[in-house]
């Protein structure tokens, strides 16, 4: 069984060195009349789960010895639309184990899509986005929920 300072110390090695890049979120709009993205405010917050309004925060739990969860949660996002970003982790000391998107994003039934590719190995590409000409979402929730286990 691998030690929990395992997994902290590939936890911390995937953030000092820049492993875990996030792109903006982007703002939605409809196709006639464009209108610039708002300046993202993204945080990564290990232990705690406290989140400045319109953020999207990544939050990391602990699930047991030897695994914990990747939480991506919008927090009193305003007009999300999609967003995207990319993990990259050492596979000689974690595995993705299993994923699942969050329902935040196809609030009132719209259509949208979702991609995760690891490619390479130890690099997650992730992308959800609404579909269509519609608003994007305001509000609180769930995008993305990742579990790793220590290899």
């Amino acid at each position: 069984m691998i030690a929990r300072a395992h997994i902290e110390r590939a936890i911390a090695t995937l953030a000092m060195t820049g492993g875990l890049a996030m792109m903006g979120a982007c703002g939605g709009s409809s196709p006639t009349t464009p209108r610039p993205p708002p300046t993202p405010t993204i945080t990564f917050v290990s232990d705690n789960a406290d989140a400045a309004a319109n953020s999207i925060v990544l939050v990391m739990t602990a699930t047991g010895t030897d695994s914990f969860t990747l939480t991506l949660t919008a927090n009193s996002v305003t007009d999300l639309f999609g967003y995207a970003l990319d993990i990259v982790f050492d596979t000689t000391m974690i595995a993705l184990a299993n994923s699942q998107f969050g329902v935040f994003l196809d609030a009132a039934g719209i259509t949208v899509t979702s991609q995760m590719i690891q490619t390479p190995p130890g690099t997650l590409i992730i992308g959800q986005s609404r579909v269509g000409a519609v608003a994007g979402v305001t509000g609180s929730g769930a995008l993305l929920t990742l579990d790793f286990t220590a290899i």
